[in-house]
């Protein structure tokens, strides 16, 4: 989703919004980088759309794939 390939995650879902496919999606980090608590989402770069947030990068690819328009 971001370039780097996720473990157990089947290829992601087009946007919802816009129907971009995952070269236009990536996995983002939500908080700083120092943050004990951080969470990340998915968001699409062609139409600024985002996904769940969750508590590992893995988690953001579930809960995209999973997510209901």
């Amino acid at each position: 989703m971001d370039g780097n390939v996720i473990d157990d995650v089947r290829e992601p879902v087009p946007c919802p919004f816009c129907a971009s496919r995952g070269d236009q999606l990536l996995v983002e980090r939500w908080s700083a980088e120092d943050d004990p608590d951080a969470s990340y989402h998915v968001e699409c770069l062609q139409c600024g759309a985002n996904g769940p947030q969750a508590d590992t990068p893995l988690a953001a690819a579930q809960a995209w794939n999973e997510r209901r328009s």
